[in-house]
């Protein structure tokens, strides 16, 4: 706004300079033209002479000049004029600008503080749903006491987390396939904490009682499988595993291989990025650990070479030892 306003003023004296100039050679140039006239109206009536001659050929040159020099003063004149006008316009849309600038400061500075005020009770909200979730999750569960008692992680019986893992994966095949021996499975299944046999054949027995309508022998593998799953605070895909083994299912076994395991390796392989080099880097570091094996234990008392050119190092030279080595 200064820079314009400084050229504003530098435009508006520059025209002043040239409108006086030019209004004075204006005022020149017309007492010079009527002063032209009448010497010439003199002539005609007054006998020709050479005084007369070049008085009025001066005259002439001097209005011919300035003839020549008004029209180069006005174009100027109209340029500045243009100029000074488009700087107004600028310092006016400047001083617009800066009005609505101040506008949209004073509603950011209000979105801000709104902003700022609903992220709160946006915090607010969401806490406090947390806590009512947890709560519903406790009420929902089964077993809240003992899995307070043992600092079990409290979960849901509704919530649906976790679906698409490698264990309920596993949990739900065997459950289509274990048939009768869901019983047999769960004998079979570690628990951490550690649960007693009595408590273990209270499960079944509550489970086996549960359950008298449809696919029976599947709806009770799948309420055991997931009891056990909640109690065993570190279940894994293993563990499952080890106890099909352990009652002899390898049928069982073999699907879970077929539609979980193997897939996985698959896509492992697939993904995995092999080192061309890998099995000579590792048969170095073997040799470098036996050697320093042998120079900790002294076992070194002569020169020993150590070629390790497989991957490119050069041998080591011969060393005399006539001491063993102490590792400090």
């Amino acid at each position: 706004m200064k820079s314009i306003q400084k050229k504003l003023e530098e435009l508006e004296e520059r025209l002043d300079s040239k409108e006086r100039d030019y209004l004075s050679k204006r005022l020149t140039y017309e007492v010079y033209e009527d002063q032209l006239k009448k010497m010439l109206k003199e002539v005609e009536d007054q006998n020709d002479s050479i005084d007369n001659h070049l008085s009025i050929e001066r005259f002439q040159q001097e209005v011919k000049q300035f003839s020549k020099e008004l029209p180069k003063l006005k174009t100027q004149m109209d340029a500045l004029h243009g100029r000074i006008e488009f700087l107004k316009q600028r310092k006016q849309e400047l001083i617009t600008m800066r009005a609505e600038y101040k506008k949209l400061k004073h509603a950011v500075q209000l979105a801000l503080e709104d902003k700022i005020l609903k992220e709160n009770e946006f915090n607010r909200v969401t806490n406090c749903r947390q806590v009512i979730r947890k709560i519903y999750r406790c009420r929902s569960t089964d077993d809240l006491p003992q899995k307070i008692f043992y600092a079990l992680p409290v979960k849901s019986k509704l919530s649906g987390e976790d679906d698409n893992d490698d264990l309920s994966k596993a949990i739900r095949l065997i459950s289509k396939y274990i048939g009768r021996d869901w019983s047999r499975l769960y004998w079979q299944l570690p628990f951490y904490p550690l649960r007693g046999k009595e408590e273990v054949s209270k499960d079944i027995n509550y489970i086996d009682d549960k359950y008298h309508r449809g696919d029976v022998f599947r709806d009770q593998a799948t309420d055991a499988l997931n009891k056990w799953r909640r109690f065993h605070t570190r279940a894994k895909l293993d563990d499952l595993i080890h106890a099909l083994q352990n009652i002899n299912r390898f049928d069982v076994i073999q699907i879970i291989d077929r539609h979980i395991l193997k897939p996985k390796r698959l896509l492992n392989e697939e993904h995995e990025e092999i080192d061309p080099r890998k099995k000579e880097i590792e048969d170095l570091n073997r040799k470098l650990n036996r050697l320093f094996e042998k120079i900790h234990t002294g076992v070194i008392t002569t020169h020993d070479t150590y070629v390790y050119s497989t991957i490119g190092l050069d041998p080591l030279q011969p060393v005399r030892k006539h001491r063993p080595l102490v590792m400090h």
